[in-house]
């Protein structure tokens, strides 16, 4: 057969050819110039990058006719002879096929015997790890104490295999993986001189499918011109590879970014005519969210983008928070593990996909620090309130009728709305008691008198509007307020709504706690005992109304401020609370956060920044800065920043020091709570108070 293939037409016959391993070149060049020749080389490496082909080049400069040299002649016959493979002083073993004892015997009896033709005899021993333990002991000697015509060149790819007795008789050199820029390089010159038309895209579908090894490119190179007719298309590349068109990894990431579970299974049916492979497809969604990650933190795109997709990419950069991306890179490295084990390979990407969406932060729910989130939660709550209060001042009047039955519900309402109260106060730490719903077995089958219903739903209103806002509460309180003898009276009766049980759950320490206050409301036949607890709901009301300014006070750990000047942001409260207003987050808003204001004058704002988060520094991310901050001011705003080494009272120190402070609080109010001491007492038990967390 006339063809060569690729692979052995173009292997380097010298030294000036190798292609990526430098570093072995200049070290056996240097040591064949100044005579300093070791008898033994170990190769290691992958597969395919020129350990062979740097033994025959070495064998090469020992026994050219023009003398011991680093520049071959590659005309001699011994040259010549090298190349073809039938030099007879070239002994090339492959360890793989002769492991035995025996054959390693016979190799060494013939070491003593002069070379035939060349200087030196040289022994290639290839895949050397593959020798038994026998044929290592038995070499040990001569690899030690060669004759002086003799040199040993080993070659493997698992070094780790070989014993150290070994290891420390060989000069040990390690060869590099081809990187994808060198492959595509060397194939580019092959593909020029061989005259056979290509394109740029398919060149780089075969660098990456030959995953650092020289040879499986020019193999795949072989493969793809016979594919192709002739000539070199991404289409044909693609095919040949089982690869997927990039578009459809972009689709994916944009079905991602949008919450599009129905995009995501369409994407994937038109995708399946082309028999992808699933894994292949992943490490591609994989490896273009790196790409993504440092276009936001680097700010420019990585060297191996193609220009086609720059502006793609960019758009999908800014669409994406870091975090989603470093939760869909984190769920794409394990499911890449996980498809092997899916009893179809579709069904595992699929589902490797919908996690990614399920695991996903709800919008606007990403952390960024504890005080932007309290701010957010305590107006959710505001809101919250006004719609409850809203919808319970409709409730239409009870009729004469089911005076009986409507005195029942409105108990029952009045205790709800308490509890959800109370759960207003509670959901700064994400913990929203439940509402008890059942305040009396009994209470359906008991019938007061009309009039004292209609003062139930009086109270009830009086307590919904209470949790509303502070300035309309000392008009409330008049509104609503009993006599003092009536509400001890009604206080010694009742023993579970009390005003000290409803500041214990006040604001986060209802949360921490963890146990729900009961509404023991004791109910009688008689009219009178109704009339009791509207007076001790009364007191109730009074205390919310006295209370709940203590607990927005602790709610509110980042207020709105008005900053009239930008002097006042040196002050390290009102920058803390400042930041909080402006509409960034992740890496960018940690620039500021871990800043403090040193100087300001008109629009401008000087800034000392820790160096740990100077890499998140851009042009862009500092004209963001300045755009929330203008928005806010109503005013433009330029920033100096200097990055310094160690800062103190910056914001993330200043939300750190709260925290603590209101756990501490917690702990105390906690421990101090009725209903916990008395499960303390029933269970005999202690508490870990270390272990009480914020949530």
């Amino acid at each position: 057969m006339s063809y060569t293939v690729l692979a052995r037409k173009w292997r380097p016959q010298n030294f000036e050819q190798l292609i990526g391993q430098e570093h072995v070149q200049r070290a056996i060049v240097n040591a064949i110039d100044q005579d300093r020749l070791h008898h033994a080389y170990l190769f290691t490496g992958t597969r395919g990058v020129g350990k062979t082909t740097i033994a025959r080049i070495f064998s090469k400069c020992l026994n050219c006719q023009t003398g011991i040299t680093s520049q071959p002649c590659g005309e001699c016959d011994i040259c010549q002879e090298i190349e073809q493979g039938h030099f007879v002083d070239l002994m090339e073993i492959d360890a793989a096929s002769r492991t035995k004892v025996e054959d390693t015997r016979e190799i060494l009896d013939n070491v003593q015997y002069r070379p035939t033709r060349g200087r030196y005899k040289v022994y290639l021993i290839d895949e050397v790890h593959m020798l038994s333990n026998s044929s290592f002991n038995a070499l040990l000697k001569t690899l030690e104490e060669p004759p002086p015509h003799v040199i040993f060149l080993l070659a493997t790819t698992d070094p780790q295999k070989l014993p150290v007795t070994v290891l420390s008789r060989c000069l040990q050199f390690h060869l590099k993986r081809m990187t994808p820029e060198s492959i595509v390089a060397h194939l580019t010159s092959i593909l020029q001189q061989e005259s056979i038309n290509f394109d740029t895209a398919s060149l780089n579908l075969l660098a990456q499918a030959a995953d650092g090894s020289m040879r499986d490119s020019l193999s795949l190179l072989d493969q793809a011109i016979a594919f192709g007719g002739g000539q070199l298309q991404s289409s044909d590349v693609a095919d040949m590879l089982g690869a997927v068109d990039q578009q459809f990894v972009t689709e994916y990431l944009q079905a991602l970014c949008d919450n599009n579970t129905q995009a995501i299974f369409e994407i994937t049916e038109r995708m399946a005519e082309f028999a992808p492979d699933y894994q292949t497809v992943m490490a591609d969604i994989i490896s273009t969210l790196h790409k993504l990650a440092v276009i936001q933190l680097v700010g420019q795109q990585p060297q191996t983008t193609e220009e086609s997709t720059e502006q793609t990419l960019q758009t999908l950069a800014q669409q994406f928070s870091p975090d989603d991306i470093q939760l869909f890179y984190q769920l794409g490295i394990h499911a890449r593990k996980d498809l092997p084990l899916a009893p179809d390979a579709r069904q595992g990407f699929e589902m490797a996909l919908l996690r990614m969406l399920t695991f996903r932060p709800a919008s606007g729910s990403v952390p960024s620090n504890s005080g932007r989130s309290l701010q957010q939660k305590s107006s959710q709550q505001k809101l919250s309130q006004q719609s409850r209060s809203g919808s319970q001042a409709k409730a239409p009047s009870s009729t004469s009728s089911h005076a009986g039955q409507q005195s029942a519900l409105t108990e029952k309402k009045t205790a709800n709305s308490l509890n959800d109260h109370q759960n207003d106060l509670t959901s700064d730490n994400k913990k929203p008691q439940k509402a008890q719903e059942q305040i009396n077995p009994d209470a359906s089958q008991q019938k007061p008198a009309q009039s004292a219903s209609s003062k139930i739903k009086q109270i009830q209103q009086q307590v919904a509007a209470s949790a509303q806002s502070r300035p309309v509460q000392d008009s409330e309180t008049q509104d609503s307020q009993a006599p003092d003898s009536q509400a001890q009276h009604s206080q010694s009766k009742n023993t579970a709504v009390q005003p000290q049980k409803l500041q214990q759950v006040s604001g986060s320490q209802a949360s921490a706690s963890g146990f729900s206050q009961k509404n023991d409301f004791e109910e009688n036949d008689s009219e009178k005992n109704v009339s009791e607890k509207i007076i001790d709901t009364k007191a109730v009301a009074e205390n919310a109304n006295t209370g709940g300014q203590e607990s927005s006070e602790q709610e509110e750990v980042a207020p709105k401020v008005v900053v009239e000047r930008l002097e006042q942001l040196i002050e390290a409260d009102t920058w803390h609370d400042f930041i909080q207003q402006l509409s960034i987050t992740g890496s960018i808003f940690q620039i500021i956060n871990n800043s403090v204001v040193t100087q300001a004058s008109q629009n401008q704002l000087q800034l000392n920044t820790l160096q740990s988060v100077e890499h998140f520094l851009t042009a862009s991310a500092k004209g963001k800065i300045e755009q929330a901050m203008g928005d806010v001011l109503k005013q433009k705003v330029t920033l100096n920043i200097e990055f310094v080494e160690t800062l103190e009272n910056t914001p993330k120190l200043i939300s750190e020091k709260r925290r603590v402070e209101q756990l501490k609080s917690i702990r105390g109010e906690f421990i101090d709570n009725p209903k916990v001491a008395s499960l303390l007492q029933t269970f005999e038990t202690d508490i870990a108070i270390e272990n009480i967390q914020i949530h």
